[in-house]
């Protein structure tokens, strides 16, 4: 009985063995074949529009193809639904730990001779596209029919399809007109509740014959693209109104730091031929550029967070606008931009900052004056109003339609509406009379004055806050009649009273630190003379010439 229970019990051990065994390749098969993520294409930027195509007019683009994983990522463009491919219908590629470039020329196939389709006055013209990525490329040719497009090029991934999106338009040929749109891009900055900002907008004709167009705002949903997660800002300062050194407009200045070199034109930023250097603090997942090549053009380089994201060529002839590639992929958060000029002359336009939480506006918070018109050869302006009347706090993007017989063209539009009330701005006036610089709020209250002392108006100098503004204090005027000097500071005991200077009051209420849409008011001092000099310009408007030296910032004007 004891060797059979013993043998009982050794053909027990032995089954419950076995079975551990044979359960254990099984977990590691479960382990081992779980399915892996699908990998993530990041493709900058996310659509190209590449504007109006005529005859003997090659338009260009590029896609940047990057994703975040340590591995290489294959893909390969699909063939193209209605297209004739003249050699390959497929390209491919392999992004590894640099991105992968997607470039694309868009042509006329029969140098812009249109042919009848049948239907009066319908005609087709012949496309050429061409895609090139490592040195290899695919070429193919479809007819299109006058007017706008937007098409895909439907790329494939090991986790399945992704689409990169096209726009381009044929102008109508039987009128020989093409619409051209300046800018393409509004920024209306930042509007408190019940706000209204405008902008204007060019409109122009590049053919013969007359041009018919209407504008649509907000443009109707099915007509352009769906509001993407970012937000365009300017750098235009349309302050800026004679020829000099550029300075960044408030909306920006905070976060923004140009060097020294950076010249004006139409209140654009215009890089030194020698260099010039550009810092910008932004908040979100990535960002494009926007620039203007030109034949004076050179090269620039663009980091983010130190690290080298792309080189651009701004040589071009004729002048063109020009989107980089940007970077898509970041963290939200914090980061900062460095754009390099290394060489040429390079006019920058703005940047589009994207991963904000943008909304699209009410369908009435738009006006146009006027919205319809007809061209031949002169230029049409349209008046673009944007009402903050009952719209939440938050960033906005929307679109703008013109449509027309010679084409159609999109405008973006930005803007940031903010929660506080507006605070209540008050104008102020520089008078000059030899080196005196005086400032009034009231010129009529003190036309008197003003006349016998033969000051001289120069209009309105800068604004300041009404009182009881959060973050502002007075800003106290001071005269030496003795030197005929004004002086102006935030300390009402901030003067000597033995230096001949008698307190003349308070002129408004400046801000202590920079607050949203302020810039800084400086002092120059020349010391030979004893005079002060006041201005909103970093440069000091040449007075560093005529023996004066910075002394610093009063505080922060409108």
């Amino acid at each position: 009985m004891k060797r059979s229970s013993g043998l009982i019990a050794s053909i027990l051990v032995a089954a419950i063995l076995a079975v551990l065994w044979t359960c254990r390749p099984l977990t590691l098969s479960a382990q081992t074949t779980a399915p892996a993520p699908a990998p993530v294409l990041n493709v900058a930027p996310r659509e190209i529009d590449l504007g109006g195509l005529t005859a003997g007019q090659t338009l260009k683009g590029k896609f940047t193809l990057s994703h975040p994983g340590p591995a290489s990522l294959t893909w390969s463009t699909q063939p193209l639904a209605g297209w004739t491919f003249l050699d390959q219908d497929r390209l491919s590629g392999t992004i590894g730990a640099e991105p992968g470039v997607l470039e694309l020329r868009l042509s006329r196939f029969d140098d812009g001779n249109e042919r009848d389709i049948g239907a009066p006055g319908a005609t087709v013209t012949t496309v050429r596209l061409t895609l090139e990525s490592g040195g290899k490329t695919i070429t193919a040719r479809r007819d299109f029919s006058a007017g706008p497009h937007r098409m895909a090029i439907p790329v494939s991934l090991p986790g399945g399809i992704r689409n990169l999106h096209i726009r381009f338009s044929l102008p109508y040929p039987e009128l020989e007109t093409f619409l051209s749109v300046d800018p393409p891009r509004l920024d209306f900055g930042t509007l408190g509740p019940g706000e209204t900002a405008t902008r204007r907008i060019r409109l122009t004709n590049a053919g013969r014959e007359r041009l018919d167009w209407k504008a649509l705002g907000p443009a109707p949903e099915e007509e352009v693209l769906p509001i993407g997660k970012g937000r365009y800002l300017s750098f235009q300062n349309t302050e800026l109104r004679v020829p000099g050194p550029y300075q960044a407009p408030a909306r920006i200045a905070e976060t923004a730091e140009f060097s020294a070199g950076w010249s004006e034109e139409g209140g654009y930023p215009v890089s030194h031929p020698q260099g010039s250097n550009l810092k910008y603090r932004f908040r979100g997942t990535g960002l494009v550029l926007h620039l203007w090549k030109s034949p004076d053009g050179g090269s620039l380089s663009i980091y983010v967070d130190n690290r080298l994201v792309e080189t651009v060529d701004g040589l071009s002839d004729p002048i063109e606008r020009l989107t980089s590639n940007g970077i898509a992929g970041l963290n939200e958060g914090p980061h900062e931009l460095t754009v390099v000029v290394k060489s040429g002359r390079l006019k920058l336009e703005g940047m589009t900052v994207y991963g904000q939480d943008v909304r699209r506006g009410p369908a009435d918070w738009i006006s146009l004056f006027p919205d319809s018109g007809i061209i031949t050869r002169e230029t049409d302006f349209v008046n673009v109003a944007l009402h903050a009347q009952n719209v939440a706090p938050g960033t906005y993007r929307d679109h703008l339609l013109i449509r027309s017989t010679g084409g159609d063209q999109v405008i973006d539009l930005s803007v940031e509406v903010r929660g506080d009330a507006p605070a209540k701005i008050i104008d102020v006036y520089r008078y000059f009379r030899d080196k005196d610089c005086l400032f009034t709020v009231n010129p009529q209250a003190e036309a008197p004055r003003l006349h016998s002392g033969g000051y001289q108006r120069q209009g309105v100098a800068f604004r300041l806050f009404s009182p009881g503004t959060p973050g502002t204090t007075e800003l106290y005027r001071w005269f030496n009649p003795g030197k005929r000097d004004h002086y102006y500071t935030v300390n009402r005991s901030g003067v000597n009273a033995q230096s001949g200077y008698v307190l003349e009051g308070v002129i408004g209420h400046i801000a202590t630190s920079r607050l949203n849409d302020t810039r800084p008011l400086y002092r120059w001092r020349n010391p030979r003379t004893g005079h002060h000099f006041f201005t909103t310009d970093q440069s000091g408007e040449g007075r560093d010439r005529k023996g004066f030296r910075f002394e610093g910032i009063v505080g922060y004007v409108r």
